[in-house]
């Protein structure tokens, strides 16, 4: 008798461990299913990602080849207009070449062209006003010049290896001060010797020349342009020197002329010769080109 109820026992037992076993195995075969499925939509919505992605970047492609064509195009009208402009400041260049002396105006004229086509860095103002007197066969020339803030703070960098970083070495005061006053002073020679080597027929004995700044005054607040340089000069003399191995501000010392002992400072000297004092005809005949002139480059 007791070994028939063990023996039920452990068919019962049997029975329950198969029916558990059963409802396990379905809830796997669900579970697949469930993963299976979402598997399937996964793959369905990536693959409309993929294509959304592959429409998005070829109508990008096409947007971006329309605009680089529209860019080309524009750059080419640019480049057509201003060559034009270029060969017509050239053209009037030429013809007042031949006859820039026939009246103060005509040669006031072809100097501001000649300058107008003359490549200066960006940072150079291109603004310069001519007179020429007859009489004492003197060019008169007003030219602003840039701020001392042209000259960069940093002296150089330095790569620091264990970090990958440029690091910036400052630049001294006192070099700024110098490197500014020896700027002033190459402009100064530059256009002194521009103006010699245009005037083709040699017409002019002399040029007077003034360097101004535009800026405000630090106690006033109120606009100034102070003449940081000024000097007068005959051809003799300056298309003797050798400016390719001159010391800048030697030179002009050299020359006679005034130069502020700091111009980054604004501190100004007394001009050779007022400007102003001259036809007005000049000056507004002179802006009016300079705006035509084409642009500095780097």
């Amino acid at each position: 008798m007791r070994e028939a109820e063990v023996e039920q026992d452990y068919i019962a037992s049997l029975s329950q461990h198969a029916e558990a076993e059963e409802a396990q195995q379905s809830r796997y075969r669900e579970a697949i299913r469930d993963y299976e499925s979402k598997l399937a939509e996964y793959e369905t919505n990536l693959k409309k990602w993929k294509e959304g992605c592959e429409a998005l970047e070829k109508q990008w492609a096409f947007g971006e080849k329309l605009r680089l064509e529209k860019i080309a195009e524009l750059e080419q009208q640019h480049h057509r207009r201003q060559n034009t402009k270029v060969e017509q400041l050239r053209t009037a260049w030429k013809n007042l070449r031949s006859s820039y002396f026939k009246s103060p105006l005509d040669a006031a004229v072809y100097f501001d062209l000649t300058f107008s086509l003359s490549p200066l860095p960006q940072f150079v103002p291109r603004q310069v006003q001519f007179a020429y007197l007859g009489e004492s066969r003197q060019l008169v020339i007003e030219r602003q010049l840039p701020l001392s803030s042209t000259i960069p703070d940093v002296a150089e960098y330095s790569f620091v290896k264990g970090t990958g970083e440029l690091r910036p070495k400052p630049r001294s005061v006192k070099d700024i001060k110098l490197l500014y006053r020896k700027l002033v002073a190459a402009l100064t020679l530059r256009t002194i010797h521009e103006a010699f080597l245009a005037d083709v027929k040699k017409q002019i004995d002399l040029v007077a020349f003034n360097g101004f700044v535009e800026t405000r005054d630090q106690a006033t607040g109120r606009e100034i342009k102070p003449c940081l340089v000024s000097v007068r000069v005959s051809r003799e003399e300056f298309m003797a020197f050798d400016l390719e191995h001159v010391e800048e501000i030697a030179c002009l010392q050299r020359l006679g002329a005034q130069l502020s002992p700091q111009p980054d400072e604004c501190l100004p000297v007394k001009p050779v010769v007022d400007f102003n004092m001259y036809d007005k005809r000049f000056v507004e005949e002179s802006d009016l080109l300079a705006e035509m002139g084409p642009k500095g480059t780097d």
